[in-house]
């Protein structure tokens, strides 16, 4: 598992306004134009949703790309089943899978 520490995603999920209109880009980021990267690998649990999640890298540091990033997996309704891409993780009987999330800005025309 990787080492940054775990988040229960039912737990931080509770507290996540998910309702109306939410932007989730950073706003700092946003402000000065800075795009970013994040990957997430989260554990799932017995009824195939994101139990565990852990900010496997985000770039750049500081921007708060993994926040968003945690809070965008708040939507995910991920199944097991539908896990194409599932792997297993020594010590932890729960498939994991891995999110790659790239934060883009719109280019103007």
């Amino acid at each position: 598992m990787p080492e940054s520490p775990a988040t229960d995603m039912a737990t931080f999920c509770a507290h996540v306004d998910l309702s109306g209109h939410t932007h989730f880009y950073p706003g700092h980021a946003r402000d000065l134009n800075i795009e970013g990267q994040t990957t997430l690998e989260c554990a799932l649990n017995s009824d195939g949703r994101l139990d565990t999640c852990w900010l496997v890298s985000e770039t750049p540091m500081g921007e708060n790309f993994g926040a968003a990033a945690m809070r965008i997996a708040c939507l995910t309704r991920q199944r097991a089943r539908d896990a194409h891409t599932s792997f297993r993780v020594d010590g932890d009987p729960r498939p994991h899978v891995a999110f790659p999330l790239n934060f883009r800005l719109a280019s103007e025309r």
